[in-house]
C-alpha cells in the first residue's frame, strides 16, 4: 500500500502548498492530490507540476457538472502534458446545492451522468489529426468535436469520487479507478465499496485501483492529535450524504448531537459530539508511531492511502503545524 498526500488549501497558502509538495516528493510520497473546495484543482496542481518531477498528481475531486466536457478535457490534457503524463483525473458531481445554487447548472443523476461524461472525455482525447467525434447520450450530446492538437496521452486515467452504491457500481463498470472520500471506515470499504465495485465490473474488465483519503493528525501528544481531528469528523457527520457510512456503525448518538449543534451554528458543540469511537474508526490520529501503526488497518483494502490534514475548528497555525508533523511522520 502506497501513501499519498492531499493538499486541500484550507488556511494554507499556495506558497506553503508548493513547499509541502516539494517535501512530499523528496520524502518518497507516491502522490499529491488537490480537491476543489477552497481552490480549484488545476491551478495548484499546475504549480506543483512545475516544481516536482516524479510524483503522481491527482484531482480529488474535479467538479464535472460545473465544467463542460470540452473544458475538462482541455484542462486535464494541458496539465498532463506539463507534468509529462503524471496526472490522474479524479472527477465527481459535487454536492447538488453547489451545482444548482452556485454554478447554475442542472443536477443530473450522478452515476449515469458521470459515466456519459467519462465516455465523452475519452472520445475527445482521440479526436485529433483530422478525426472528429460525435456523441448522443441521455444527458450529453456532442457534434463533430475536433481537437486542434494531439494530447500528450490519449487515455488519461479517470477515477470516480464515489460514495453511494450505485455510483460505486458505475465506477466498476467505467472508471480506471476509485477515489473514496475521507469520511469512511474499513467496514464500509469491505461491506459497501468492494462488493459494489465488483458488481459493476464486467467479467473481463480490469480491476480498478482504489485510493482513499483519510483524515490524519499527528502530534507528539497523541491526545492533542485525536482532539484535532474531531472538528473535521463533525463537519462530515453533519452531512446526510455520509449516512451510508454512519449507518453501518453505532454512531447514532454522535450524529444526533452533531447535527443538532450544526443547526444551532454551534461549532464547539459539533466537535463535542464526536466520540472517541468515531475518531478510532474514521481517522488516523496520534503520535507518529501510533499513526504509522494505524495504517495497517487499510492493508489489503486499498492500493493507496491519501493523508489529508484536518482544518475544521482549527486556527491557521494548527493546520500548518499538522501538515509539517504529518510530513515528518510519513511515509
Amino acid at each position: 500500500m502506497q501513501i499519498g498526500l492531499s493538499l486541500n488549501g484550507d488556511q494554507v497558502t499556495l506558497e506553503e502548498t508548493l513547499q509541502f509538495a516539494r517535501q512530499a516528493e523528496a520524502q518518497g510520497f507516491a502522490s499529491i492530490w488537490v480537491p476543489e473546495a477552497w481552490r480549484d484543482a488545476f491551478v495548484p496542481l499546475t504549480a506543483i507540476a512545475l516544481q516536482t518531477s516524479r510524483i503522481r498528481l491527482g484531482t480529488a475531486i474535479a467538479l464535472a457538472l460545473a465544467r463542460s466536457p470540452v473544458l475538462m478535457e482541455k484542462a486535464a490534457a494541458s496539465l498532463d502534458e506539463l507534468s509529462h503524463g503524471r496526472l490522474t483525473l479524479g472527477i465527481g458531481p459535487g454536492p447538488k446545492a453547489w451545482n444548482e445554487n452556485w454554478h447554475g447548472v442542472t443536477f443530473h443523476p450522478p452515476a449515469a451522468y458521470i459515466r456519459e461524461y467519462t465516455e465523452v472525455l475519452r472520445l475527445m482525447w482521440s479526436a485529433h489529426s483530422g478525426e472528429r467525434i460525435s456523441y448522443a447520450g441521455t444527458y450529453l450530446t456532442i457534434t463533430d468535436y475536433e481537437r486542434f492538437g494531439r494530447p500528450y496521452r490519449e487515455r488519461i486515467p479517470i477515477y470516480f469520487g464515489a460514495v453511494m452504491p450505485r455510483f460505486l457500481r458505475a465506477a466498476g463498470a467505467t472508471a480506471d479507478g476509485l477515489c473514496v472520500a475521507s469520511f469512511h471506515t474499513t467496514r464500509y470499504l469491505r461491506e459497501v465499496v468492494q462488493p459494489n465495485l465488483e458488481a459493476g465490473r464486467s467479467a473481463t474488465g480490469p480491476k480498478q485501483e482504489v485510493v482513499t483519503t483519510v483524515i490524519c493528525a499527528v502530534d507528539p501528544d497523541g491526545d492533542a492529535a485525536r482532539q484535532r481531528v474531531k472538528g473535521q469528523l463533525a463537519f462530515y457527520a453533519s452531512i446526510p450524504y455520509y449516512d451510508v457510512v454512519l449507518d453501518l456503525h453505532a454512531f447514532g448518538r454522535d450524529t444526533t448531537r452533531i447535527r443538532e449543534a450544526a443547526q444551532r451554528g454551534d461549532s464547539a458543540g459539533m466537535i463535542a459530539g464526536v466520540s472517541d469511537e468515531m475518531v478510532e474508526q474514521v481517522a488516523i490520529a496520534g503520535t507518529p508511531q501510533e499513526c504509522r501503526q494505524q495504517l495497517a488497518r487499510h492493508e489489503g483494502l486499498v492500493d493507496e492511502l491519501i493523508l489529508t490534514s484536518p482544518s475544521f475548528g482549527l486556527d491557521r497555525a494548527e493546520v500548518v503545524r499538522n501538515h509539517q508533523q504529518l510530513l515528518a511522520a510519513f511515509p
